[in-house]
């Protein structure tokens, strides 16, 4: 999972600082088996 900062999508420094896009590069069972380990290990 990358976190890119919308700000570099625009000519201005400031357009969308408030904002952030996930690319999600994996395959959807791995995401989801990683979902599942978050889970657990911030839940207990």
């Amino acid at each position: 999972v990358v976190a890119v900062p919308n700000s570099v999508f625009y000519d201005h420094p400031t357009a969308g600082r408030t904002q952030v896009r996930f690319a999600f590069c994996k395959r959807e069972d791995v995401l989801t088996d990683a979902a599942q380990r978050l889970r657990k290990a911030f839940n207990g």
